[in-house]
């Protein structure tokens, strides 16, 4: 059942309109549908480790600060229109919470064994291939929109699995985003969502494949072709999307291809970059024609408002954690403190006039800074801190394999852990919606493999135990 996990994850459509977030989507239904197969089947699950005494003092601290934050935040902010009251705030948090909790609980039941970890993987696979080929399709649409066939076959997913932006319906006019904007942007709301799903969830399983030499999807005799052809699609869509989001992806990965050469090619490639790069800026600022093709492939917004309203935005967030930098502001009120410390020079615009009278609300510009303006620092460090001891557990266990095939297999998993993670935290400086099903689900998939990785460390050094124990019985009988 594990093999569907990330397919569902691109279902992100709001299919239920009466619910919010991961509950308005079809993938923690399908998922609670294989969890109810997964135990008809008669598959063990380890209980013991899905519920832990630590997990559960810690998710009670953490709804405390929380409660402690909406109690100061509400006082605080007295008689505005961004307030809410305490226990409209604090439900508003807990209906968030609840299906983060519940997609941990249905991946850590459907990742139990190796063949779980397999099927995951194979999945992982299969998802990575749906959402290239819908994604060049938009692409051949969009450069042929003379023909019927790509116009229907990208009509047919906009109006069957494209998510949408509610408080931009003009994105959709012509049917699809992709065929209104011209960029391509998968099954969700926009490009920029698309670009972060490709650089967290699809590339670091294949970058890992490529660095250790070892077929992680297959389980077959390593292919540098298939995976270095997988490489370049998903750069390719990255670039042609036509986001900061991907750029800024397209830089990281390669920073970290260069950091993996040897020092003699470091160099090289090193200089060759520096000279390319120089090379594009002359002719940006030199010719107007290339100048024109930069900014609209890259920041298609720099002749708007938008790169005003980012800007400000992401200001307002750490002006907000200065003034609450512990406890945050609590998860329904930062609205007005964004209202309060958004600067003035950013305020002219339609958008943000759209923000302030229309919408009532600020989108969050900086994922990472929105977690601590919300939810406070000490609760971003405490989850860093689990991600390092998480990553390092996993490294010492991964050690004592004797195996070498099993060996290798794991560590191409690690190394593409560490890879989403890293992704993960330097694109949530940018903002997308981190808490979709896909980037949940390859999280607790990493904390099940955790788990199974001390769950045979600990099989190992029973049979160990119980062998040294028949060998001193013998012995003594012997004597």
């Amino acid at each position: 059942m594990s093999l569907y996990l990330m397919p569902f994850s691109l279902l992100v459509k709001h299919y239920f309109t009466d619910f919010n977030g991961q509950l308005a989507e079809l993938p923690i239904y399908l998922m609670i549908s294989c969890v109810i197969i997964y135990l008809i089947q008669g598959n063990k699950v380890y209980f013991h480790s899905i519920i832990r005494i630590k997990s559960v003092i810690c998710l009670f601290v953490f709804l405390t600060l929380q409660l402690v934050a909406v109690l100061i935040s509400y006082a605080e902010i007295g008689n505005s229109i961004y307030n809410v009251k305490p226990f409209i705030g604090y439900m508003n948090f807990i209906k968030f919470l609840m299906p983060i909790i519940l997609i941990y609980f249905l991946v850590r039941t459907l990742v139990n064994k190796r063949r779980d970890i397999h099927m995951f993987l194979f999945g992982s696979f299969i998802s990575t291939i749906i959402i290239l080929f819908v994604t060049y399709t938009q692409l051949l649409s969009s450069l042929m929109p003379q023909s019927s066939l790509l116009n229907n076959l990208t009509s047919f997913y906009g109006y069957l699995f494209e998510a949408r932006n509610l408080d931009v319906p003009e994105w959709y006019v012509m049917g699809s985003y992709v065929q209104t904007l011209g960029r391509v942007n998968g099954f969700f709301s926009e490009s920029g969502m698309l670009a972060a799903y490709l650089s967290i969830v699809c590339l670091p399983f294949i970058m890992s494949a490529i660095k250790n030499k070892n077929d992680i999807f297959l389980r077959k005799k390593y292919n540098p072709l298939m995976y270095y052809s997988l490489f370049l699609l998903i750069i390719g869509i990255l670039l042609l999307a036509k986001t900061s989001t991907g750029l800024v992806a397209i830089l990281v990965i390669f920073l970290l291809m260069l950091k993996s050469m040897p020092p003699k090619r470091k160099i090289t490639v090193g200089l060759l970059i520096v000279c390319i790069l120089g090379f594009i800026i002359i002719l940006y600022y030199k010719n107007q024609h290339v100048s024109q093709l930069i900014n609209y492939y890259t920041f298609e917004r720099s002749d708007s408002s938008s790169n005003d309203n980012r800007i400000g935005g992401t200001l307002g967030l750490i002006i907000s954690i200065m003034h609450r930098p512990f406890l945050g502001t609590g998860f329904s009120y930062l609205n007005y403190y964004l209202n309060e410390y958004i600067p003035d020079w950013s305020r002219n615009n339609f958008e943000f006039y759209q923000f302030t009278t229309i919408r009532h609300s600020f989108p969050i510009m900086s994922n990472l800074f929105g977690w601590m303006c919300q939810f406070g620092t000490i609760v971003v460090i405490g989850f860093i801190i689990y991600i390092l001891r998480l990553s390092k557990e996993i490294k010492l266990l991964i050690k004592i394999i004797n195996n070498p095939s099993e060996y290798f297999y794991f560590q191409t998993i690690y190394d593409a852990m560490s890879l989403s993670v890293l992704l993960f935290f330097i694109l949530s400086l940018l903002g997308f919606v981190w808490s979709e099903p896909g980037y949940l689900i390859l999280f607790f998939f990493f904390v099940s493999f955790r788990q199974y990785l001390k769950r045979q460390y600990n099989s190992q050094n029973i049979s160990k135990a119980s062998v040294q124990k028949s060998t001193n019985g013998l012995n003594r009988v012997a004597q």
